[in-house]
């Protein structure tokens, strides 16, 4: 029969080995977890882009803003940021680029639209490096935030207005840099 102080020993040992197995369980949970947050994230906006490839042509501009599906307004989005940076001519057209980002998800915009003429001509989905901007916004998730897209035959740029697009398919109109003359300048 085991003494008292052998019982206790044991006791001890197992709440010791209990300890140290929930720590180390918690200790690994963060790589568990965080990928599957990720998994979870980036199907989140696989879907986003989806939608937004499948309506972009649906989406007008007017007065009041850029309405989409059943002549709603589309919600603006006060975390999307980006530039347009430049435009140039190609092959008796224009080629478009610059960069869209969420900056509430540190993350490329999921689309950007491009407007001309109060009609949906164009939309791209941002996958360009653009290291300036990540380093900018401190957001290594933003990395390939760049996008580049060729405006369609007859498409004045002075004509153009471009918009990002979130996840919730809110939109925000992006800048342009001084000198171009677009989004209605």
């Amino acid at each position: 029969m085991p003494s008292r102080w052998q019982d206790f020993d044991f006791r001890l040992n197992a709440a010791i080995a209990i300890f140290i197995a929930l720590t180390v369980f918690l200790a690994l949970l963060p790589l568990v977890v965080g990928p599957r947050q990720q998994m979870v994230k980036a199907e989140t906006v696989r879907e986003a882009v989806r939608g937004v490839t499948e309506s972009w042509r649906s989406y007008s501009l007017s007065r009041k803003g850029v309405v989409g599906s059943a002549n709603r307004l589309v919600n603006a989005s006060g975390a999307l940021r980006g530039w347009v940076d430049g435009v140039e001519p190609v092959d008796g057209g224009f080629v478009l680029r610059g960069w869209a980002a969420d900056t509430m998800d540190m993350s490329p915009a999921v689309a950007v639209i491009v407007f001309a003429d109060g009609q949906a001509v164009a939309h791209v989905v941002p996958d360009v490096e653009r290291g300036d901007v990540a380093s900018h916004l401190g957001a290594p998730g933003a990395l390939l935030s760049g996008f580049r897209t060729v405006l369609p035959t007859g498409v004045r740029p002075e004509t153009v207005r471009v918009f990002a697009v979130d996840r919730q398919q809110a939109m925000s109109e992006l800048s342009y840099a001084s000198g171009l003359k677009m989004g209605g300048r």
